[in-house]
């Protein structure tokens, strides 16, 4: 593994960003520095920061960055707003990370997902990838999760209904088909962390059911 000097996270109160401060934690990665709507208490390596921080200069020196930030269009309200935090913020953060001399970054991103697509859901967060895609970060680690497993704060019941018929599910997804797996949020932190942490070189996409990685993807 290279130096395992700071990171930026944003969206650290959430399902996968949470398991990914976890990650974080074991790997002993120091400081990091969470993104967070309202910040909790400070512990040992882990500073809590709001938004009106992170667009204050200079930010620390970090060796990479991880963004967990979404939404879905019933929480938002809207496809604009929708659009806001999942394209608008994830790529505000990748700029300013960018801009600091971060240069692994880490992003969860979706499966199915593609500028072209017709989903608007898909799309934007195609267009996501695409557009952190030409910041040129030296290590870019994309991971697309499916339908993600764990338990959240809010409430989601189209979700809850799904994880519960989700052993059946994955089960019936074999061969190409079990990227579409329904997938529990710490295997999706872990591999994403692990990844960025190893830092190899250039732009790979991850799906957590799949073995190895896709580079160039």
């Amino acid at each position: 593994m290279q130096d395992l000097t700071g990171a930026l996270l944003a969206g650290g109160t959430g399902l996968v960003g949470g398991q990914v401060l976890e990650s974080l934690r074991r790997l002993a990665v120091a400081p990091v520095h969470a993104l967070a709507r309202t910040p909790r208490a400070d512990s040992e390596g882990l500073h809590w920061h709001d938004w009106a921080w992170f667009d204050a200069d200079p930010l620390p020196e970090c060796a990479m960055a991880f963004c967990c930030l979404g939404t879905t269009h019933a929480q938002a309200g809207s496809k604009a707003a929708f659009a806001a935090v999942d394209r608008d913020l994830v790529l505000h953060f990748a700029e300013r990370a960018r801009a600091a001399g971060v240069t692994r970054f880490g992003l969860v991103s979706s499966v199915g997902a593609d500028a072209g697509a017709r989903s608007h859901y898909l799309r934007i967060k195609g267009q996501v990838e695409d557009a952190i895609s030409a910041m040129a970060f030296d290590a870019l680690h994309i991971i697309r999760p499916s339908l993600l497993l764990g338990s959240r704060g809010d409430s989601r019941p189209a979700e809850d209904l799904a994880q519960r018929l989700a052993p059946v599910a994955g089960a019936l997804m074999a061969g190409p088909l079990r990227r579409y797996r329904p997938v529990g949020a710490d295997k999706v932190a872990r591999q994403l962390v692990h990844a960025v942490v190893a830092g190899e070189a250039g732009r790979h996409v991850h799906y957590p059911w799949l073995a190895g990685k896709i580079k160039n993807a």
